[in-house]
Formats: C-alpha cells, sequence, structure tokens
C-alpha cells in the first residue's frame, strides 16, 4: 500500500472549462441627429462623457504610465551610468594605484629584507664564533650557501680596524661578465694582496686560482661609508648604490663586526659584514608591471633622481651606467619626472594630480617607500584620456540602449494596456458570481498568454475550492446568500455589498484549508474528499487521571482549570504546527505529522506544557498530566457525504498511545514512549526502559521507555558535566542490563546476578523508581519460581493494566 493513496467513497466533481469570449471596446462619438433640435444636449452631454471615458480609460492610462516610466528610466540610466561611471573609473584608477604601489613595496621590502638577513647571519656566525677569519675554508662553504639561499650578488666579510690597519678581507661574489661565475676572493693579514680564486657554481669548491691584486679595504668607499654609517645606525644599515669590483650596479648592506674574544660584553668595532644585491632584479621586476595600457610606475631616489627600476623601455647604458630618471624617453616620462621636480611635488597622499605634457594630461600619484634607512620615490603615471575613453564609450552604449528601450516601450505600452484590460472585464464579471457564492454559474476561462491563464487558472482553482468548503458552511449562511443573490440576479451593487461578509468568510476558509496541506498540490490529495489517507505520524496521548474522579464539588473551579489546560494545549498546538483534538476533558490527541526527529521534536510539546501547568492544581491536589508517544501510521480523513462532512483518524499507533499514557499512572511516570520514537530521538533525550508492552491481541512485544531529561551536558563546570556523564554511563548500564534480562540467551541462573546488579545501578541513578525495580524483582523471582522465561512477560491495557507471563496474568 502506498503512502499518498487515498481511499475515496465519492469522487469529488471536475470543473468543465470554457473559453471566455473578449469584450469588444468602442470609442467612437454618436453624431448628433439633425432632426431634431432637442437633442443637442444630449449629444453634447455624450461627447463630454466619452471624453472623459478616454481619458480616464485604464488602456490611456497604462499607455502614458509605461511611456512616462520607460522615458524616466532611461533618462536616470543615462545619467546615473555616466555619473557613476565617471566616479568608478576615478576610483577604479586609485585602487589600481594603490594596489600596485603596495604590490611593488611589499616586492621591494621582501628583496631588500634579503642582503639584510644575509649580512646579519654572516655576523652572528662570526661572533658566535661559529666563523673564524683565519679558518678560510668553512667560511667560503657559508658565503657559498648564503649567495645560494638568499639570491644575493655579493658576500663580505672584511676585518680591520677604526684605524685603517687591514686585517683579513674574505669575498665571495657572483660575477656576470663575460660568463656567469662564483669567484672568491682572500686576503689574510700576512699580505698587501687580494687573492681570487674560480669557485665552481654547483659544489662550492675551488677550481682553480686566478690572479692577485694589491688591495687596501679600508680605502674602498663601501668600508669608511659603512663605518660612518654604524654612527647613525649601530645595528647597520643600507649603503649607496655603486659598481662593484665586477661591475655591476648593486646596493648593499653593511652590518658591524665586534671582536668576537670580547663581544657580548664589549662591543669593539674590527670590521663589516656586507651583502650585495643587484638593481638589475628590480629593474627586471619593474619592467614587467603593466598599469592599464599606457600607464607605468617609475622608483628613484629622493635627492639624486636616478632610477632604481621602472616600468618603461631603458635608454642604452653600460652596465656600471646608472640611467637618470630625466633621461627617459619612452611616454614623455622624462619630462614628466622633470614637471613634477618643478613643482616640487613629493608625495601626494595616495591621491592622484592631474599635471599636462606636450598637451597630453595625466594622472601621477607619488608617494614614498621607506625600508630601513632607505627612503625612494615611487611615482604612478595613467593617462587621463584612458580613464575617460571607457566612461564616454559605456556612456554612448547606454544612451543607444536608452533610446531604443524609449522606442519600444512606447509599441509595448498600447500592447500591454490592451491585453491587461480583457482579462480585468472577464474577472470583474466572474468575480460578482463568487462574492454571493452563486458557484454553479461561474464559467471557467482560460488564455494563451501566461500570466492571463495563471490569473483564470487561480480563480478556477478557487471556485473549486470554494466549492468544497461550500459544503462546511452553515445553510442558515448559505439561505441568506441565496436571498441577497436572488437580488438582480445577484449582480448589482447592493447584491454584492451584502454578501461581501459571507465571501470574506469563505475566502479566510480558504487560506486556512490552504495552509493546512503544508505545501501539498491539491491535484495529489482532496483534503476535503470523502475518504481516509494514509499518512505517518507521532500521536500524543495527554490524559489527566484525577478528572475521571470528579463528581462535580466545585463546577466553577474545574471550569477554570479545564479553560487554562485547553487553551495551553491549543497555543502549543499551534506553536508546533500540530492537529488537536479534544477527545473529552480529560483526554486530548495531538498528530505531528512526519518521523520525531524530522522537525521540531514533538518531545518538546510535553516538556513544555507539562512546566506551564505545573503552577495549576486540582483542587488542594497537585495536577496529574500523563503523556504517551507513539510513532506509526494512521489513516486520515473525512467521513460523511458531500453535505455533511467530519474530520476522523484512526490506527493502532493512536491506541497505543492511550494505553502508554495509561499506563503513567500504574508505573509512577510522567512521559512514555515506545521504541520507535525512542529510536529516533535518543540522541537529543535521555530515556529509561521501565516495562515491556503488547497491544491487544498483537504478538509483538516491545520496550517502553520513561523520559528522564534532555541529553546536554554544560560545559561551564567540569565538576557538573562529569557528574551528568556518570549518570548517563548508569542508564545505558540500566539498559543493557533489562534488555539482557529478556534476552532469550539470559539463563534462569543469570537472573539473580541481573537482580542484583540492578538493585546497585538503583542506587546511582536516583531517576529509576522503586516501583519499576521493585516490578522487574518481582518479575524475576516469578520466573523462578515458575521456571519461565521472562521473554515470556509483558503489560497489556484494556480498562486497567494488566501484567501477562506465559498467558497468565500475574
Amino acid at each position: 500500500m502506498k503512502n499518498n493513496k487515498v481511499y475515496p467513497l465519492k469522487p469529488a466533481p471536475s470543473a468543465a472549462n470554457f473559453i471566455t469570449e473578449e469584450p469588444s471596446f468602442s470609442t467612437s462619438i454618436t453624431q448628433k441627429p439633425e432632426e431634431d433640435d432637442e437633442n443637442d444636449g444630449w449629444w453634447y452631454s455624450e461627447v463630454i462623457e466619452n471624453v472623459v471615458r478616454l481619458v480616464f480609460s485604464l488602456k490611456v492610462f497604462i499607455m502614458l504610465i509605461v511611456f512616462s516610466l520607460v522615458v524616466f528610466t532611461a533618462f536616470s540610466i543615462w545619467i546615473t551610468s555616466y555619473l557613476m561611471n565617471s566616479e568608478a573609473s576615478i576610483e577604479s584608477s586609485n585602487m589600481i594605484t594603490k594596489v600596485t604601489l603596495e604590490k611593488v613595496s611589499t616586492l621591494l621590502a621582501k628583496e631588500l629584507i634579503l642582503a639584510k638577513k644575509a649580512s646579519n647571519l654572516m655576523a652572528f656566525h662570526y661572533h658566535s664564533k661559529l666563523l673564524d677569519e683565519n679558518n678560510p675554508e668553512p667560511l667560503r662553504i657559508f658565503q657559498y650557501s648564503m649567495l645560494h639561499y638568499f639570491q644575493i650578488s655579493n658576500l663580505n666579510l672584511a676585518l680591520g680596524n677604526v684605524e685603517g690597519v687591514m686585517s683579513n678581507t674574505h669575498v665571495l661574489l657572483l660575477t656576470e661578465f663575460p660568463c656567469c661565475s662564483y669567484v672568491w676572493y682572500q686576503q689574510n693579514s700576512t699580505s698587501n694582496f687580494l687573492y681570487s680564486y674560480d669557485v665552481d657554481m654547483e659544489s662550492g669548491e675551488i677550481t682553480k686560482y686566478r690572479d692577485r691584486v694589491y688591495y687596501n679595504v679600508s680605502s674602498v668607499d663601501y668600508y669608511y661609508k659603512s663605518i660612518e654609517l654604524f654612527k647613525t645606525y649601530p645595528e647597520g644599515g643600507f649603503g649607496d648604490v655603486y659598481s662593484d669590483i665586477t661591475g655591476s650596479v648593486s646596493l648593499y648592506y653593511s652590518t658591524p663586526v665586534y671582536n668576537q674574544t670580547l663581544w657580548p660584553k664589549e662591543k669593539k668595532l674590527i670590521g663589516i659584514s656586507k651583502a650585495n644585491y643587484l638593481l638589475r632584479k628590480i629593474f627586471e621586476y619593474l619592467s614587467t608591471v603593466r598599469i592599464m595600457d599606457t600607464g607605468y610606475i617609475v622608483v628613484s631616489e629622493y635627492k639624486t633622481n636616478y632610477l632604481i627600476g621602472a616600468s618603461l623601455a631603458m635608454p642604452p647604458r653600460n652596465i656600471a651606467e646608472r640611467p637618470h630618471a630625466y633621461n627617459l624617453t619612452d611616454r614623455n616620462a622624462g619630462l614628466l619626472m622633470k614637471e613634477l621636480d618643478n613643482r616640487r611635488v613629493v608625495d601626494t597622499n595616495g591621491t592622484a594630480v592631474s599635471i599636462v605634457v606636450l598637451g597630453t594630461p595625466y594622472l601621477v600619484c607619488v608617494t614614498e617607500f621607506q625600508f630601513e634607512n632607505i627612503k625612494w620615490k615611487m611615482t604612478v603615471v595613467i593617462e587621463e584620456n584612458e580613464v575617460k575613453k571607457t566612461v564616454l564609450r559605456s556612456t554612448y552604449i547606454i544612451l543607444g540602449v536608452s533610446a531604443a528601450s524609449v522606442v519600444v516601450g512606447i509599441l509595448f505600452s498600447g500592447l500591454i494596456s490592451v491585453l491587461i484590460s480583457i482579462p480585468f472585464n472577464t474577472i470583474q464579471r466572474e468575480l460578482k458570481k463568487i462574492e454571493v457564492l452563486d458557484l454553479d454559474k461561474v464559467e471557467t476561462s482560460t488564455s494563451i498568454f501566461t500570466e492571463m491563464k495563471a490569473i483564470y487558472s487561480s480563480i478556477n482553482e478557487t471556485v473549486v475550492w470554494l466549492k468544497e468548503f461550500k459544503s462546511f458552511i452553515p445553510e442558515s449562511i448559505l439561505s441568506k446568500a441565496n436571498e441577497n443573490s436572488n437580488d438582480k440576479g445577484g449582480m448589482s451593487k447592493d447584491t454584492a455589498t451584502n454578501a461581501s461578509a459571507y465571501s470574506s468568510l469563505v475566502r479566510g476558509m480558504s487560506k486556512s484549508s490552504r495552509r493546512s496541506l503544508n505545501g501539498v498540490s491539491p491535484a495529489k490529495i482532496n483534503i476535503f474528499g470523502v475518504g481516509f489517507i494514509p499518512q505517518y505520524c507521532t500521536v500524543m496521548c495527554i490524559t489527566f487521571p484525577q478528572f475521571k474522579d470528579f463528581f462535580g464539588n466545585d463546577e466553577q473551579e474545574f471550569s477554570s482549570l479545564i479553560s487554562n489546560i485547553v487553551v495551553n494545549v491549543s497555543t502549543f498546538s499551534k506553536l508546533f504546527k500540530a492537529e488537536c483534538q479534544m477527545k473529552s476533558v480529560d483526554e486530548y490527541l495531538i498528530f505531528f505529522t512526519g518521523s520525531p526527529n524530522e522537525t521540531i521534536p514533538p518531545l518538546e510539546f510535553a516538556i513544555k506544557l507539562k512546566n506551564n501547568l505545573s503552577p495549576f492544581s486540582y483542587f488542594e491536589d497537585p495536577l496529574i498530566v500523563c503523556f504517551g508517544f507513539a510513532y506509526g501510521k494512521i489513516l486520515k480523513g473525512n467521513v460523511g457525504n458531500s453535505q455533511v462532512r467530519y474530520p476522523a483518524q484512526f490506527g493502532k499507533v493512536i491506541k497505543k498511545a492511550k494505553d502508554l499514557s495509561t499506563l503513567n499512572t500504574f508505573l509512577k511516570t510522567d512521559i512514555l514512549v515506545d521504541e520507535e520514537v525512542c529510536k529516533r530521538l535518543h540522541e537529543q533525550y535521555l530515556f529509561l526502559p521501565v516495562d515491556r508492552y503488547r497491544q491487544g491481541d498483537s504478538s509483538k512485544t516491545e520496550n517502553i521507555y520513561k523520559y528522564v531529561r534532555r541529553n546536554e551536558v554544560f560545559e561551564d563546570e567540569w565538576m557538573y558535566e562529569l557528574e551528568k556523564k556518570k549518570e548517563i554511563d548508569n542508564i545505558v548500564a540500566f539498559a543493557n542490563k533489562f534488555v539482557q534480562i529478556f534476552s532469550l540467551d539470559t539463563s534462569l541462573i543469570d537472573l539473580r546476578k541481573l537482580q542484583d546488579d540492578i538493585s546497585e545501578l538503583q542506587k546511582e541513578i536516583p531517576t529509576i523508581d522503586d516501583m519499576v525495580i521493585d516490578g522487574l524483582s518481582q518479575l524475576i523471582d516469578d520466573c523462578i519460581n515458575l521456571n519461565v522465561h521472562p521473554s515470556n512477560y509483558f503489560a497489556t491495557v484494556k480498562r486497567e493494566m494488566t501484567k501477562i507471563l506465559a498467558g497468565k496474568r500475574i
């Protein structure tokens, strides 16, 4: 049997489809009769009436509105897009400039720090006595590894003193001309000559001796400039750009070297540790930077304007020559840099300034790059015409599109006005019939257009639903509606006004009933048809056992209590989107569609309702509320005929929920659930098995469970968390013992041990009632005495709880 199958007792009538003729419109003016002068006033009034009708016609109004809207929208879009594009283009160029400057600054800092790290690292190794000038072999290997790792061109350890007395010089550098190779220079304290050797680039080993030259490091500019630099920057810094011994233009970083015997107690300067970085790498990187189509960046020194790098074509030069910013010829860069200096533009604070050079306007942004003791000038240049070119192109395109939109809007405004007026007349005619519930005279309409077809379909569907709802409306209301519909065929304004109250009621019932379907199409399930639908749901039965003993002692107090209970149950039913049925004052059935773990757990309904009802009392006694939960399939639908229908539900799961609610009284519990509900909610709540249950003549026996609490552990107090975890472990242990008692693998000999184990667990679990433990103990005693296995035990409910063991009542 499929879940969505319906068992109809009477088929629902289907509405026939008819095509409504389109009404015709006439705007012709009646001509004046020539033979009757008394009709002059009539003719004039008719002309005025037709003109007024034409002016206030829906078609004309729609045409004017659509035309005005199209023109206003097109003009607004064009103006707005022009202003926004202009602003966006400037913001975009500023953003590109900002990103470029940040990217170049990051790259420069990333590259320059390599020379600093290499120089500091060699000085640190020397101070730590890991390197020694008298042992050149480890020093050369160290320098070789540093050149490979940091990708620098020169690493120099020059030891002397501030008076200029030469001690040692050890240099490993990369020479690029005439070919790329490593050369190691060595000079010890006993010689005035600097010896050079070729070094293998793969292994770092000396391959051959080259030559020697007279060399005094104290007289070399980078040495004494480094000594002077240490006075301002004691930890070291970058020196000026210079041409090294190989002729390559380099930038160096120097670190002070102290006497390793006295360091760190005394810092006696004896030399420098120097690392060179080739400016060629900065030139190569900046040459790849692209800023739009014509933009470029220039990095130069502040005082001398010598280039550090640029994304331009460099003028021809020797390797040892440094180009000047004024000598740049590509894209008028040299003239622009000179103009900036003439205007004394040092820093534009991240905003672009406009400068015209040779008739070409440029947007220029100048900012400072600072790293350690280095201060360079970064200049980003973008042609202003390139920025405006994009704005003008987009503006012309939008202007053309706007003009085309206006023309198309004029044409379509007339068509739309005609198309919209057609369904209005049809809808008006049919709604007059619906307002007085004259549903049999409503004609079914259709159209080839999607929107009109949707409107007609909605009306047809509404009529079908109203016919179904009509059977639920009291006869007195229908009789009065029919009386009103007899006045002028039910089409006059008075009739429509008198029937509006009844049609509002019907529409309200229609909306409410549609929501009850939870998105199910009426084409699939007709909830108003007579018959039943199989449906899986969770059934909760709420009983108040104390009310059975009420004999009319205080009707007013009892009535107030019942009213509070009904209000609470009804409110929570709406909150949890559940269906509530009041069977009697002491019994309520709540139906939750679907599995318990698919939506808000139904158990929350019982928990919150129990808390809300806890302040109430049954006269002088606390109010007792019992909840029974069961999950399964029920048959749900309507019984009756086309005139009288009543909702109904039935199924074994409803009887099970009632039985579990009744068992609460005998087991001294509040909330009992069956195995299906426990299986679906065991991760969210803690349950404790309390008994075994069999329904009626069924052969299936299942465990029933008592709700303990929510399965949550607070993490704010570790001691509380530990206690709750221990409680959970004990509940799990009790559940396992409970299952073992009724397991076929458990012998009668093992029952005594299980009986003792459960008694011990009772001391650890305060939520286990004595009645449950006593019942299990008595059951074990009966099984041993009767020599019957506990698996033959179950409890059933007829009028009261009955315990059955091996077919006999115990």
